[in-house]
This record gives C-alpha cells, structure tokens and sequence, in this order.
C-alpha cells in the first residue's frame, strides 16, 4: 500500500499550523519524494520558453488541508497539464460580472449586456460545436452586486459545472474608502471606485478600530455568502481576488504601498484566513494573479513575485497580459514560483481588439512557447463609449474575432466534453 501523499501534506500542514512554524521544508522534502521515480522531466522542454531554466519539481495539492477532494482533483488535473509532458490547454471566456452574465436578451440601455452567457460562450458553442473548458465572472468590478445578483450569476455557474465545465471567480473590489455597502439598492457604486488610489492604507482593512475594517468585513461577508452557496451546489472555484496586484491602478495594487509589500500579503493572507478557517470555502482554489511585469516600471508595475502572499496561500499562478504577440514576459519567473500556471487574463491590445483578431494565434502561441499554462481566459468585451447612439467596444472575447472555429477545433484546445478532472480523485 502507498502512503497517500495529499493526506500526508495535509498532516504537515495541521501540525505547523498549530505550532506556528513554517510547513514549506517539510512539504517540500514530501514533493520530491513523490516526484523521483515518476518518468517525468522537470527540466525545459525543447518547445518550452525557458532558455533552459530548472525548475523545483510541485505536488499540485491543495494550499488549504481541509479542500474537499472534487477542489483536489480539481488542482491535480490542473498541474498534471502545467507540469508537462503537454496534454493542451484549456480555452475559458470571462462573461463580465454579477448578474450581467445571464442578461439575454439585451436589456434596453444595458450596454454590458452583450457580454453575458448566451452572447459569448453559447453563440461561440452554436458557431464551433465546442463549448470553452471554463467560464469566468466577476463577483463585482462594475458595480456592488447584491446578494440576489450574485446568486442569479451563480446559477450561470453552477449549471456551467454540472455540465461538466470548470469555473473561476474573479474578485475586483470597488474601493471600501468611497462606498461603505450600507444601501447597495440605492448606492451600488460604479467601476471607476476600484480604480480610486488616493489615500488608500490596507493596514486600516484589518485593524478592528477603524471604521474601515468593518466596511471590509461586510463586503467579505457579502462574497463569502455567494461562495458558500457554490460550495453548497458542490462547485470548486478558481478562486481569483484581487487581480493585477503588481500594477499601481487598483487601489489595493503597488501604488497603495509602493515600498512594502506586507500590507497587501497580510490583506490576502487575513482573507485567506478568514474565507478557510471562518466561513470553510474548502472548494476554493486560491489564484494569484499578478499584473504582466517583465522589468518594466510603467504604471507603477512591480515584479510579479514582489507582492506573492507565498505557497501555503496560493495554489495557482495566473498572470495577465496584453500585447499582439501574445507574449508572457513573465514565464521564467511564473515557473520558478514553482506552482501550477495558467493565464486568467490574456490576448491582445485595445488597438488591436477591433474583431480582427486572429485566435488561433492563441494556442499555437501557448503550445510552441509556453507549453507549462493549463488554460488562459480571454476577456469579455467592454463597452469603450457612445457613438451616434449606441454603444461601442473593445472586442476581446472569441466569438467576436476570427477564426474561432479553427481556434476551438483544434484538438490541442481543451473543450469542456475534454475537461478531465475527475480521473484524478
């Protein structure tokens, strides 16, 4: 009989835990015991964009011991494609955010509308015959959603799943300093307050004597809620809060603490404390979502790895990047973080995002050069201004660009008929 690592790594983790010790060295030794003897190279693959570069060998277990097994399997499918040798990759399509992703049809004035389910992921399934391996939504970003529109989103989610699909929830707060959450109905706020920057200090979110940790504590309260009824319906997330860390334009981004790092660790650390330990989401998986970096300073970008609430707080690295190369600047340093990776945002500029891009530049892109991403998420379209009275976008999703056909029907794109978890369990 062979001792069960997952059950095992869990053990280590309860024990440092309560001991108040780091778990990593033990967790680490366990990680390369089960990997010797396994056939598999850790080292780049001819194809791989390393320029050689070795990498620390991972388990693809949980973060949080007490995951339930679907959000294990789930994660262990997930870095069985990360690891190698390349199996695909499996294609998602964000779907905007609350509610809006199951407004079909069009409601009359409701610009974002066009970004719902039916406009994006069904008419890509009716025009291809493949439905995308994963859906994303945003839990706020536009707006303060209620809990009735979260839970009207969620059923999207849920039927998405049972279906046989896998979901991410992406977390993009509206900033606690400009709106308390006391009259959601009469005051849900508008998408400009997430990118309100100015006197922000995160260290206030999580001291109990200031007026602005209990703001914060509502609106978690608020998401745990929405999350609890996923896992209620036996749904794992990809858990994504907090996106683009590293960039200077979210409020909770570089820019709030532009020399200190630990503000925004303790922030993610406390969430993750308190959504595990508290409100026991056991199917979420953590997804650390840095903003594409590659050396540059523009926009106050810090390195992708400056802001990392570390291993034992995340289980998936899943950057964002835009540029008409498609290019992952950041890979070399995704690898050596030595979790499994994806892409959570990824596909070209705005200039280029007129319908006329060419997605099968997607995964011939990510299966020649960066081999090691299980899935990438392509945005949704967004509404970019008026013109002679309608509304006009940034075309970003599949269907609203070329070649989608050939892109979904290519046998290294992973469908959701193709999803695989469950042989994992």
């Amino acid at each position: 009989m062979h001792p069960n690592p997952a059950r095992i790594r869990r053990y280590i983790v309860k024990l440092a835990r309560a001991f108040k010790v780091s778990a990593l060295p033990l967790c680490a030794l366990l990680a390369a015991a089960c990997a010797m003897g396994d056939g598999i190279s850790y080292g780049a693959a001819a194809n791989d964009d390393t320029g050689g570069l070795q990498c620390a060998p991972f388990d693809g277990l949980p973060s949080n011991p007490n995951a339930t097994g679907d959000a294990a399997a789930v994660l262990a499918y997930i870095a069985d494609l990360s690891r190698g040798p390349y199996k695909g990759t499996i294609a998602a399509q964000s779907c905007d955010a609350g509610n809006e992703i199951c407004a079909n049809p069009v409601p009359s004035g409701n610009a974002y509308a066009a970004n719902s389910y039916g406009r994006l992921v069904k008419t890509l399934h009716d025009q291809t015959g493949k439905w995308v391996g994963m859906i994303n939504l945003d839990y706020e970003c536009e707006k303060i959603f209620s809990p009735d529109q979260l839970s009207q989103g969620n059923k999207s989610l849920i039927d998405y799943w049972n279906a046989g699909g896998l979901v991410q929830v992406t977390f993009c707060p509206l900033s606690p300093w400009l709106n308390d959450e006391s009259d959601i109905a009469g005051n849900p706020g508008v998408w400009t307050e997430a990118f309100y920057t100015s006197g922000v200090d995160l260290k206030l979110l999580l001291d109990p004597a200031s007026p602005l940790h209990a703001i914060w504590m509502r609106k978690l309260d608020r998401i745990a809620a929405a999350l609890t009824e996923l896992r209620d319906a036996g749904v794992v997330v990809l858990w994504r809060p907090l996106q683009e860390c590293t960039g200077g334009w979210f409020w909770y981004g570089s820019a709030s603490h532009s020399s200190d790092p630990a503000p925004f660790v303790d922030l993610w650390r406390d969430m993750y404390r308190y959504f595990t330990d508290v409100k026991k989401l056991d199917n979420l998986l953590w997804v650390y979502a840095p903003a594409a970096c590659g050396g540059s300073s523009a926009s106050g970008r810090k390195p992708v790895d400056w802001i990392y609430p570390g291993a034992e707080y995340v289980d998936i690295v899943a950057g964002t990047s835009y540029n008409d190369g498609l290019y992952v600047v950041d890979y070399r340093t995704y690898i050596a973080m030595g979790k499994p990776l994806g892409m959570s945002e990824y596909g070209p500029t705005n200039v280029t995002a007129n319908g006329s891009f060419d997605d099968r530049k997607y995964i011939d892109t990510l299966k020649s050069r960066y081999p090691r991403i299980a899935y990438w998420v392509t945005w949704a379209n967004w509404c970019s201004g008026w013109s002679n009275g309608a509304s006009t976008y940034v075309l970003m999703a599949f269907v609203s660009n070329r070649y989608a056909n050939e892109m979904m029907n290519d046998p290294s794109v992973i469908d959701r008929d193709e999803i695989a978890w469950e042989a994992y369990r």
